[in-house]
């Protein structure tokens, strides 16, 4: 064990930076890392996705495997960048406010409008994700990473709940014992439409502190990147100044737009800063032991979000409500802030007959947001008759919190890789986790422009609950045992047969509770230290307990060809719905009905076929593989039977079929090229819930994906380098709602309005690096043609309308709940490092 990883890092060692991102030019990297020389033996990507290490050409799985210094070279330092290189692999980029959805085959049936209501750091769904041994979702900010792998098909033997889809793993660098290194770096970058540059900065340190026994690594890194949305139509005091003023008034006018409303341009702006200390210790021989902590906070000024053109057909103030590109149409401001902590301990131990790993994870996650919640409170005026339209004034906002926290244990034994005709794996894993979310929903002035106009009594609502109109809390605890094993057989010197399955036993307890306390104020106010205005619903506990298996079957045609066979299966677990029921509350607002409060768990299984292969001494490669899967009982977005209120429903079932290719070839020592493509197609395979038919397509993803790269080096007498890169990632359509064929999307009438289809886009990337041995500049352009192109929306064109009635100049409010999710425009960066050993 130790031995090999000392090895490793020797190798690494040798390979200059550029040399060794040359492998492959841009797209996924299940291949080799090319050196320059053009030989047998190249230096290649150790994968442990296996939970063996093995290069991702000898793992008969489909996996792919982008190296810490390619996500250097190509500026790659999020999930969104890093997804467009994984053939299959899709995150619908909603930027950094936005938990983003990550999708892997197209298995995704929340519409795209649904999926940004909600708060946290989610966007896993029915992908699993591991930073280290540890399960945690997290959209991490790519510094000193070993490599990020992804895993294309369920994946739950191996890495348990939420992989149904597939798995993406963070691997960061491990402590050095033999040699003491150093690096840092400066990022400078400018966007097109931010008026200010942007900066990154990081230093690593690696520093052994016992000589082939104890060391240290750490990390720090800060980003400061500018935004490039203005919202334009900032009420100044929410409550007070007029939303909708006359632009056509001069500014002495108190109806004005420039008393009333204010502009902060580029407000999606986001400061990063991230620390990873890590220690790792050689106990012994046979036993090695690492401690870590990995700390990221990220404060994000507003949202990626643009009011579309569709929006000039409602106008504001007698003008029509047309920001153009990269403005946002919303009245208040969306700041968030995220932090998360992570802890690891992991203990390695060589037994002989097995590895034995404990694998000790304990992860923290808080979240402080504020949302525009005007839209939304307009929208139920015009379905349930609220007088919020009534309010001149009318203005509304939510403030979310969340916390997070998870303790996760493994054991596993893991024999040898040489141990003969038979291998195996056997293991147990533990984990237990809690969430907590509070919502407050504010309607400045609203309750005493209320009592004014004698809706309510007067003096009825008390000073103590300010504007708060709207209260929610849930709680979600999830306790989960599970006992996983495979066992592999050499049936001859080219077969071996593997099968596994994974036990697993999960505990869930949800509960919550909801305050309207302006409704209730109609007839009574209690104290606000004792609000028994709360509607509790009584706390549901559920229990699943199921086996999931798998079977895999390899073939070495040759020692550089292999075929495979795989049947796996995922899982995940189900839960309820926090809101109260229409029968416990008749009244509320907002309720769900009985068969609303329970979601069970969903289930995927795969077929697939693939074959990987490498040929004219290791040049070209050449992978491919076709799949197919089926999905029980997929859970979805829906809408509470009263209020519209996301909540999580189950589907009837859907499939996705589709194959992914990938090929790259040094054609001589300086040039190589690089192409990887995917298509999924993936629909309904029963009808519903709702008005869904089968055949419908699945939202999110497009059935086409591809990139190509191109690169040349150039080595120097005097020892430096150039290389010179250029790619491009292109997708195709997208739909936003469960569709209709070609036709996105079927009208399930007013509750389920039809979506629209996102045209497909194409992005460009180019950089010229020039590279000693301590030294590299890189020169480079992203959305190097400055494309304009939609990932995502929030609601439908059919939500685009204006309120018909009542305030502010006797014509009502313009709904502008509806805008796109956009691309970062072009940007150009210089990149400089500086590393010594």
């Amino acid at each position: 064990m130790a031995a090999r990883n000392s090895q490793q890092r020797a190798v690494s060692l040798r390979v200059k930076p550029v040399t060794a991102a040359v492998a492959v030019a841009l797209g996924t990297l299940s291949t080799p890392l090319f050196a320059v020389e053009q030989s047998a033996a190249r230096d290649e990507i150790v994968v442990n996705a296996t939970r063996r290490e093995t290069t991702a050409q000898e793992v008969p799985i489909n996996i792919s495997a982008i190296s810490g210094e390619q996500l250097k070279e190509y500026q790659i330092s999020n999930l969104a960048e890093f997804s467009r290189w994984i053939p299959g692999l899709t995150l619908v980029d909603q930027g950094a406010r936005n938990g983003s959805p990550i999708i892997i085959r197209g298995l995704n049936l929340d519409e795209l409008d649904a999926s940004e209501i909600s708060v946290g750091n989610g966007g896993g769904g029915t992908v699993s994700t591991y930073y280290g041994e540890v399960p945690v979702y997290i959209d991490l900010k790519l510094v000193d990473m070993e490599r990020v792998e992804v895993l294309r098909g369920p994946q739950g033997t191996l890495f348990g709940a939420n992989s149904l889809a597939g798995t993406v793993r963070y691997i960061p660098k491990a402590p050095d014992t033999q040699n003491f290194s150093s690096s840092i770096y400066g990022n400078t970058f400018s966007m097109e439409q931010s008026d200010d540059p942007s900066y990154d900065v990081g230093i690593t340190l690696n520093a052994p502190i016992v000589q082939d026994k104890l060391a240290f690594r750490g990390t720090l890194a800060y980003e400061d990147r500018a935004g490039f949305i203005d919202y334009n139509y900032l009420v100044k005091e929410p409550g007070v100044s007029n939303p909708e003023p006359d632009f056509d008034l001069p500014a002495s006018d108190p109806d004005s737009a420039a008393n009333n409303l204010t502009a902060q341009k580029d407000a999606n702006d986001a400061q990063t800063t991230v620390a990873r200390l890590a220690l790792l210790w050689d106990i012994t021989d046979r036993v090695q032991s690492t401690l870590s902590y990995h700390y990221q906070k990220r404060e994000i000024g507003g949202r990626q979000v643009n009011t579309r053109e569709s929006m000039s057909q409602i106008e504001v103030g007698g003008a029509p409500l047309d920001t153009g590109n990269y403005v946002s149409g919303y009245r208040v401001i969306e700041p968030i802030e995220r932090e998360n902590q992570i802890f690891e301990l992991d203990v390695v131990a060589d037994l002989g007959f097995a590895e034995l790993t404990s694998a000790t994870g304990y992860t923290t996650y808080d979240e402080a947001g504020q949302r525009d919640q005007t839209d939304i409170l307009l929208d139920l005026s015009l379905k349930y008759g609220y007088t919020y339209t009534e309010f001149p004034s009318f203005t509304a906002y939510t403030r979310d919190t969340r916390d997070q926290t998870r303790l996760t244990q493994e054991f596993r034994l893991v024999s040898p890789a040489d141990g003969g005709r038979i291998d195996w794996i056997a293991g147990a894993f533990y984990r237990d986790q809690s969430f907590e979310l509070d919502s407050l929903e504010f309607t400045p002035k609203y309750p005493q422009w209320l009592e004014d106009n004698g809706f309510i009594p007067a003096g009825s609502i008390p000073p103590d609950y300010s504007d708060l109109e709207y209260a929610a809390e849930s709680t979600d605890e999830i306790e989960e045992i599970a006992l996983f094993g495979e066992i592999g057989l050499q049936l001859s010197d080219n077969w071996h047969a593997t099968l596994g399955a994974r036990y697993f036993n999960i505990d869930n307890t949800s509960s919550g509770k909801t305050a309207f306390p302006i409704a209730d104020c109609y007839s009574f106010c209690p104290p606000i230290d004792d609000p028994p205005f709360f509607y509790e619903s009584e706390p549901v506990k559920q229990s699943w307990n199921d086996t999931i298996f798998k079977f895999n079957a390899a073939y070495n045609f040759t020692d550089n060809k292999l075929g495979y066979f795989t049947i796996s299966e995922g899982f995940r677990e189900g839960g309820a719905n926090s809101q109260a029921t229409c029968d416990e509350n008749p009244s509320a607002a907002v309720c769900i009905s009985g068969g609303q409060k329970l979601y069970t768990p969903d289930k995927t299984t795969n077929y697939e076929v693939g074959y990987k292969s490498t040929w004219l001494d290791n040049s070209l490669i050449l992978n491919a593989a076709v799949f197919y899967i089926d999905w029980e009982d997929p859970q979805l977005t829906g809408f509470s039977e009263q209020g519209q209120v996301p909540i999580t429903v189950n589907g009837n079932g859907a499939t996705t079929q589709g194959i992914e290719l990938e090929a790259s070839w040094w054609i001589t020592d300086q040039w190589a090229v690089r192409a990887a493509y995917a298509y999924s197609d993936a629909a309904l395979s029963e009808d519903g819930p709702g008005p869904w038919e089968i055949g419908d397509r699945l939202p999110g993803s497009p059935r086409n994906q591809g990139s190509f790269g191109v690169r040349f080096l150039q080595p120097f007498s005097n020892g430096w380098e150039l290389l010179v890169d250029y790619g491009l990632t292109s997708q195709s359509d997208v739909f936003t709602r469960l569709g209709e064929g070609e036709d996105c999307c079927r009208d399930g009438g007013p509750e389920y309005p039809p979506g629209e289809v996102l045209p497909g886009f194409t992005l460009h990337f180019a950089s010229v690096t020039l590279s000693g041995d301590v030294w590299s500049a890189a020169l480079y352009a992203e959305n190097l043609t400055d494309k304009f192109a939609v990932t995502g929306v929030r609601q439908t064109p059919a939500s685009v309308t204006r309120t018909g009635f009542g305030a502010p100049n006797g014509d009502g409010f313009a709904i502008r709940r509806y805008a796109n999710y956009v691309v970062t425009p072009r940007t150009i960066g210089l990149d400089l490092r500086y590393r010594f050993e």
